[in-house]
């Protein structure tokens, strides 16, 4: 009988506030109050639960009964769900009333605060976990601590060692998934008075707590293992970049790649510093910040044309923003990144610390890039060369006891906060601003510096985009078969084959398409389809991969001709 009552209220107050949800936008005949709005307060909540089952009872509950069926609010918002429903039908089916209503596995929400020092205390926020029972705290997979608890609130102490890592928490039989918290930034750079980039931006994360690369031997064998770090830096040479006030004239801009750069006018003087000189054949950088609203302006290939400039390409970048460009742009850099936040200055070495990821080359990349990164410059697909935006380090047991000077201030910040992976160029080559205060002999000391010192950092778990949330990364693919300007017989067979991949997941599906007309698909490798049955004629054949987040790309398309 117990179910049929629960039943039969259920179907009732689910029909109930289905109809006063419905039309809470509808204000009642003669009042301002939404209908099924018992209290009059504007919305529909636990309270309207209480005056419904009054109206109902026709009588009046005592204060213990209000507690108890206001106790159902499993979110203590007073809105009313569906669990709210679900633990009132227990209730008023007799059983007892619950203190506190658990529904799923326990979860790790967010670290307070996200970012935190060694020794810290901060607060673990979690949901769903089950009152009195115990949780341990993992670090890293080990167990940890058995923290303070206040609800769904965990308090614990960081040791003193602490240099960042994943936690999790066992409680029961359910360890919930890891949360990694990052060591703050407490100090980012700043040039001309402007911060360059947000102290959580991924330049300026430190990543010593982050775990290795599983590929991280492959990366450092392509780039050379027994080859040398080499500082592109000195007195003469480097990357320059001048800072300019906002009132500095904005000049047009002709791009030779126009449909990925951000349009002008710069703000670029007529002497502005050139990468290389004025008579330089390299890439021919120019970085320009705009001091008053810390805008920064940078440009590749760039040729003075009065009243402006001819460059390859161009970027702007909101230094007070953690955005990125979009999906597969480049900026001045081949990677899509901005340059002057990964250049080593010689002021911050004066000063003792380098607070920041610097900018590395690599002559052979892959068609892939990492987030921050949004582009590649490359048609191999080898995933054991390194994407652009790949993220190395100096290994923490490198010994770095006998560098000196302004080259130990160096090599702390390739142990801390790394290189990161912006452009195609020489192997193991880090870059600077120049200065003729750099003491050329002292850096030499970085030459010594072996490849296989180096390894590549996992950093799957550093939010990228400044909402809080990572970004799925496209899939790549390619029509490795037939041969472009391939030929075949009418009424044949045609093998399409391509190649797929996904650098933070997996590639769920591969389809094949003539022009706009999809030919067939495959879920799995090898990716390949037969086309039966070709009329005469000419085609653009292409595949396009979708990844297990919903990402997709699309081939080069490949001709082939029917005859």
């Amino acid at each position: 009988m117990q179910k049929y009552l629960c039943a039969i209220l259920l179907s009732f107050f689910l029909g109930f506030f289905s109809f006063s949800l419905s039309t809470a936008q509808s204000p009642a005949a003669g009042g301002s109050s939404f209908r099924g709005d018992i209290d009059g307060n504007g919305r529909i909540d636990i309270f309207d639960l209480l005056g419904l089952l009054k109206l109902l009872g026709g009588a009046e509950f005592s204060s213990d009964r209000q507690r108890e069926i206001a106790n159902v609010d499993k979110s203590a918002d007073s809105a009313v769900n569906i669990f709210d429903l679900l633990g009132l039908l227990r209730l008023l089916a007799g059983a007892e009333p619950p203190e506190v209503i658990v529904w799923g596995p326990p979860e790790l929400l967010a670290s307070i605060p996200a970012n935190a020092s060694a020794g810290d205390t901060i607060s673990l926020e979690t949901e769903n976990l089950p009152p009195g029972a115990e949780v341990t705290v993992l670090l890293d997979g080990a167990e940890f601590a058995y923290p303070e608890r206040s609800g769904n609130s965990l308090r614990l102490a960081l040791p003193d060692s602490f240099g960042g890592g994943f936690f999790s928490l066992a409680v029961g039989g359910d360890t919930t998934d890891p949360l990694f918290v990052n060591l703050p930034n407490l100090n980012p750079p700043v040039i001309a008075g402007c911060r360059i980039l947000p102290a959580d931006n991924p330049w300026n994360q430190p990543v010593s707590g982050f775990p290795v690369h599983p590929n991280s031997d492959n990366y450092v064998d392509n780039i050379g293992r027994f080859d040398y770090l080499h500082p592109d830096l000195g007195r003469t040479y480097g990357i320059p970049f001048v800072a300019v006030g906002g009132g500095q004239p904005r000049v047009p801009l002709t791009f030779t790649y126009a449909d990925e750069c951000d349009p002008g006018p710069y703000p670029i003087p007529p002497n502005a510093p050139i990468e290389g000189g004025a008579s330089s054949t390299g890439d021919r950088h120019i970085l320009v910040l705009d001091s008053t609203n810390c805008m920064l302006y940078e440009t590749f290939s760039s040729y003075y044309q009065s009243p402006g400039w001819a460059v390859g390409s161009g970027a702007v970048f909101d230094l007070r923003s953690n955005a990125l460009r979009p999906d597969t742009w480049t900026s001045s850099d081949a990677a899509g990144l901005p340059i002057l936040p990964g250049l080593v200055r010689y002021e911050e070495v004066a000063a003792g610390e380098v607070n920041h990821a610097i900018r590395f080359t690599v002559q052979n990349s892959q068609r892939a890039y990492i987030y921050p990164a949004t582009h590649y410059a490359s048609s191999s697909f080898d995933l054991n060369r390194p994407p652009m935006g790949l993220r190395m380090r100096l290994k923490a047991d490198y010994d770095i006891s006998r560098f000196t000077g302004q080259s130990l201030v160096i090599v702390r910040a390739l142990k801390k906060y790394g290189i990161i992976m912006a452009d195609n160029g020489s192997d193991w080559f880090i870059s600077g601003a120049p200065n003729t205060r750099w003491n050329d002999n002292d850096l030499e000391q970085l030459k010594s510096i072996p490849g296989n010192s180096f390894e590549a950092v996992d950093v799957s778990a550093m939010v990228v985009s400044g909402k809080n949330e990572r970004r799925n990364i496209w899939p790549g693919v390619s029509v490795t078969a037939p041969a472009d300007s391939a030929k075949f017989s009418a009424g044949g067979a045609i093998s399409i084959r391509a190649e797929a991949y996904d650098n933070d997941g997996g590639v769920a599906l591969v389809e094949f398409f003539q022009d706009s007309i999809k030919l067939g698909e495959a879920a799995a490798e090898p990716y390949e389809f037969t086309w039966s049955g070709a009329a005469a004629g000419s085609y653009s054949v292409t595949a396009r991969a979708t990844d297990n987040g919903g990402a997709m790309n699309t081939s080069y398309a490949i001709a082939i001709t029917v005859e």
